[in-house]
């Protein structure tokens, strides 16, 4: 599927890799990039989202290095961040980036 995608949207799907697949952010990161799209929507989850406590389930020690700037480092060796919004009815981010 290597370079087949224009864009790729990724809304509520890195929390369930990072914690219930147990999928490292960089290579996560690391698997979009190899996709090679031009753009990439992806929506960031804070720790305090009700849905990330509940996939943590009593484990959120292991979770502790997960923040905005860890995400944002992560994604930031493939992608240049174009814009970011913080949605205000819930913990989250949306971010507009392409690649580099």
């Amino acid at each position: 599927a290597s370079g087949h995608f224009d864009g790729i949207l990724m809304y509520a799907v890195i929390h369930h890799l990072l914690i219930t697949a147990q999928i490292p952010l960089p290579q996560i990161v690391e698997l979009i990039s190899k996709l090679n799209p031009a753009c990439l929507i992806i929506e960031y989850v804070e720790p305090q989202d009700e849905m990330f406590k509940t996939l943590l389930r009593g484990r959120e020690d292991l979770y502790a290095f997960f923040n905005p700037t860890y995400f944002e480092n992560c994604f930031s060796k493939y992608f240049e961040m174009v814009e970011k919004q913080n949605l205000d009815f819930i913990p989250r981010t949306l971010y507009y980036m392409k690649r580099k």
